[in-house]
């Protein structure tokens, strides 16, 4: 490449893509250690973009809202739910609907195509950031 009457080398490139949450945003009372560690992930982000920028290696972080799969409906090892907090309960599905502005919950495709765009060259200039998919629940 050359700027300015000299070459200059592009070497390295892409991007590392951190999945955040509501938590790296705002962490709640009900976990500590999840709000740490999801909070903890703007920093590393942060750090690894000023680190990485000069071999061209953009780091971002993704974080989604309440996005509707089985991990906030179904009852497993690694989301216990129960009829008082699974959203296939009317109330608890209705309560997390009334946070988000937008008035839907995210699904994997809205967290997938933020992704797909952050990882392409439309978002060349993007690194150090945090995209927040969540239809407005965190304001």
């Amino acid at each position: 490449m050359k700027l300015g009457g000299k070459v200059a080398l592009v070497t390295g490139g892409g991007a590392i893509v951190n999945l955040g949450s509501l938590a790296s945003i705002r962490p709640g009372g009900g976990s500590p250690g999840y709000g740490a560690a999801k909070m903890g992930l703007v920093g590393l982000t942060r750090s690894a973009a000023l680190s990485y920028a000069a071999e061209n290696i953009r780091c971002l972080i993704v974080s989604p809202g309440h996005v509707d799969t089985p991990f906030i409906r179904a009852n497993n090892p690694y989301s216990p739910n129960d009829p008082s907090t699974s959203i296939d309960n009317p109330e608890n599905f209705q309560r997390r609907l009334a946070r988000t502005p937008l008035g839907r919950l995210q699904t994997p495709e809205d967290i997938a195509k933020t992704v797909l765009f952050v990882v392409s060259d439309d978002a060349a200039m993007i690194t150090g950031s945090m995209i927040t998919v969540d239809g407005g629940a965190a304001l």
